[in-house]
């Protein structure tokens, strides 16, 4: 059987049509488009254009832990009632149902304190807006 012509770079098929040696690399570049502008919004300062309506970063940042709090809350409401089932379900001999309640009481009352806690939160919220409106700082 005979070989496979080759081209000069000593690799087997077609290829050497595809690069011409004549051309340097110079020649072969495209220079790239310009990058997009960049969009007025974010040319502007933080905080230059806020109005006194609009929340500052530090009550965005106590608003981001309060939001961390409930959420830890939340998991270890979970946890505690799972692991009041483990506890009750070792001594009475039968873990895995008491688990299971646990994870469910558990998971109830997370979602009791979720509920309490944003209505406060809207509460004390909705009156510190009547005091603004009032004219009280």
């Amino acid at each position: 059987m005979a070989d496979a012509p080759r081209d000069d770079d000593g690799l087997d098929g077609p290829g050497g049509d595809e690069l011409d040696p004549e051309k340097s690399f110079a020649q072969t570049w495209h220079e790239p488009p310009p990058p997009p502008d960049i969009p007025d919004v974010l040319k502007e300062r933080p905080g230059a254009g806020r109005t006194h309506d609009q929340p500052s970063s530090s009550s965005s940042l106590s608003g981001v832990g309060r939001a961390w709090g409930i959420a830890m809350d939340f998991i270890f409401t979970i946890l505690a009632g799972a692991g009041l089932g483990w506890v009750i379900g070792r001594w009475q001999g039968h873990i895995p149902g008491w688990v299971l309640g646990g994870l469910s009481i558990g998971f109830a009352a997370a979602l009791v304190r979720i509920i309490r806690a944003t209505q406060r939160q809207e509460r004390l919220e909705r009156a510190a807006a009547e005091e603004r409106r009032k004219g009280r700082p």
